[in-house]
């Protein structure tokens, strides 16, 4: 049971209030807490799963205002705030030496003069596992005005401001 509540209020004809709160959880999928190491994008790196994450939850916030002064334009601005603990995401593993596998990558031909033969090398291909971060904290505000003179010509001019911050014990 995740609560959730939203309340929306139109204090004048023109002009509409929106507040929310809630809460989330994302429980880790079979692929999160068990995936072997596999290779990504033609071996660029290993990815693995880790049968100790912890489940993510969330606690959000988002507040806006909607002006609409004529049927043919909408000016609006929300706010967001979300507290995330426990966020699952990849991480490098910690034993920076450890490599899993190995990229081949094709050298180009030398000129005629020297031959045709290439030969391959192989870079190291570095593990990510999946791991939950302590808290991550996101927060901004999104800004739009549209304007449709037409009802087949529509234009928008939007912003977002977005603020990360992450916080984990274990960064490196």
């Amino acid at each position: 049971w995740m609560p959730q509540i939203a309340l929306m209020g139109k204090p004048h004809a023109t002009v509409t209030t929106r507040v929310s709160w809630g809460m989330n959880q994302r429980s880790p999928t079979l692929k999160d807490l068990y995936q072997p190491p596999v290779p990504q994008l033609d071996n660029a790196y290993f990815l693995a799963g880790n049968p100790e994450l912890e489940p993510e939850s969330s606690t959000s916030w988002r507040a806006g205002v909607e002006w609409t002064p004529r049927d043919w334009a909408t000016a609006s601005v929300v706010g967001f705030w979300n507290e995330i603990d426990d966020a699952i995401r990849s991480v490098r593993a910690r034993d920076l030496n450890l490599v899993m596998g190995y990229q081949e990558v094709q050298l180009r031909p030398c000129p005629p003069r020297c031959g045709t033969i290439t030969q391959p090398i192989l870079t190291p291909a570095p593990l990510f596992v999946r791991e939950n971060l302590d808290q991550l904290r996101t927060r901004g505000i999104e800004a739009d005005l549209r304007v449709r003179p037409h009802p087949r010509v529509e234009t928008r001019l939007a912003y977002t401001y977005l603020d990360t911050k992450v916080e984990d014990s274990n960064l490196i």
